[in-house]
């Protein structure tokens, strides 16, 4: 779970309107992720970071205009925030804000620098691909058959999109 809260950090791009979008992801967020970080704030972190990152994406999201969520999708999860919300965490931003740093996913294969950091004009931000199609715990799941007897039964999953 420290993972996820990572992921979501070290994946929005300067001033906290996107994403990356590697392979068919999106380069928004059609579910959350404000609700996902309030909850990992609350049960995991619990040192305001996911709250803070949630305000800066809540602040800065493309209201409008092309990437924008529909509304089913946006307000879909509000509920769960104010249900997973902790008001005694004081929003603060992680230690290393403002400072480009590079990132390696490495069951993912992704790298990242440069990301969430205030938006500039020429700001830096690089992220690139180089491993297994969908990581490797994916990739282990569609090619060697892992979890057969977990997933025997379940006709419609597709390891490539659950991820």
């Amino acid at each position: 779970l420290f993972r996820s809260a990572a992921f979501m950090y070290r994946t929005v791009l300067p001033g906290f309107q996107r994403t990356v979008a590697i392979a068919d992801s999106n380069y928004n967020w059609f579910y959350g992720p404000e609700s996902q970080l309030v909850f990992l704030d609350k049960y995991v972190l619990r040192n305001g970071s996911g709250n803070w990152l949630a305000e800066q994406i809540r602040k800065n999201r493309v209201a409008e205009g092309p990437g924008t969520p529909s509304k089913g999708q946006r307000w879909s999860t509000l509920h769960t925030e104010f249900i997973w919300y902790d008001a005694s965490l004081q929003s603060t931003p992680p230690s290393d804000f403002g400072i480009p740093r590079l990132h390696y996913f490495e069951d993912w294969g992704v790298v990242t620098y440069g990301s969430a950091l205030p938006a500039e004009i020429n700001r830096p931000f690089l992220s690139f691909k180089a491993g297994k199609l969908g990581g490797r715990a994916i990739y282990d799941i569609v090619h060697q058959n892992k979890y057969s007897e977990w997933i025997k039964g379940w006709r419609n999953f597709n390891a490539r999109s659950e991820e």
